[in-house]
């Protein structure tokens, strides 16, 4: 957080980028805290496979948003 906080030159926006990347960290976790036996970890991995190409267009969309951002900004 404070590292993000120096690269953007604000604390308020450092907090918000540390506990997004948390919540995504965290994400995955709850994902797989049901998963209780290989049949569940299998059935995990298909749903995550199946959902890889949505999350590949939110990903492009969002760096893409992102960039956007920073040169209209800068």
């Amino acid at each position: 957080t404070f590292a993000l906080a120096a690269i953007t030159g604000s604390l308020a926006a450092g907090v918000a980028l540390g506990a997004m990347f948390g919540a995504t960290r965290a994400a995955t976790l709850l994902a797989a805290s049901r998963v209780s036996d290989p049949a569940g970890l299998r059935l995990l991995h298909r749903r995550v496979a199946a959902a890889a190409p949505y999350a590949r267009i939110a990903t492009i969309a969002t760096l893409t948003a992102t960039a956007v951002l920073v040169v209209t900004a800068g």
